[in-house]
C-alpha cells in the first residue's frame, strides 16, 4: 500500500511557503514568490476535496487517484522521486482490526456487556481473540 503523507507535505510547502513569507514580513519580490498564486492553490485543493476522490481513504480507488494527483504535482514542480523503486511512493503496511459486532464483555460470576451497547474496549492486539485478567474500572455516565 502506497501513502503519500510526505508528497502531501511538500506539495503543500512548495504551494504555500511564499504566502506564509509573504504574511511574515515584506521581502523583495522574487522567482519563487511569483511563482506562487492563490487560485493555484484554491484549483488543487478543489480538486483534492472533491467527492469524486471518495475521501482519500488508504487503499481505495479515491486515495490511490489523489496519490498519483500529488505525483504528478511533485514531478511538474521538478522534484526527484525519493520513494520506493525511484518513485514519489513508500509503501506502509496498514493493518485493520474490526470488532465483531457481536461481541461481549463476560465478568466471572456477574453480568454480560454488550459491544457499543454497554462497553467499548479495544486490546490492541493483532489476534482473533483476547483474554485478559485482572481488575476492571467502569466510567458510568452521570444522569442527571
Amino acid at each position: 500500500m502506497r501513502t503519500t503523507l510526505w508528497g502531501l507535505v511538500v506539495l503543500a510547502a512548495s504551494l504555500t511557503a511564499g504566502n506564509c513569507a509573504r504574511q511574515a514580513a515584506e521581502p523583495t519580490a522574487g522567482p519563487a514568490l511569483d511563482e506562487i498564486r492563490g487560485g493555484d492553490i484554491a484549483a488543487h485543493l478543489k480538486f483534492l476535496s472533491h467527492d469524486l476522490l471518495e475521501g482519500r481513504a488508504p487503499s481505495t480507488r479515491g486515495g490511490q487517484l489523489a496519490a498519483e494527483y500529488l505525483a504528478t504535482q511533485l514531478a511538474a514542480l521538478g522534484y526527484e522521486p525519493g520513494g520506493d523503486a525511484n518513485t514519489y511512493f513508500q509503501n506502509v503496511p496498514i493493518v485493520e482490526s474490526v470488532v465483531d459486532p457481536s461481541f461481549t464483555l463476560a465478568v466471572s460470576g456477574g453480568p454480560s456487556f454488550k459491544y457499543l451497547t454497554d462497553v467499548v474496549a479495544f486490546s490492541g492486539l493483532q489476534q482473533p481473540e483476547v483474554k485478559v485478567q485482572g481488575e476492571a474500572t467502569a466510567a458510568l455516565p452521570s444522569r442527571g
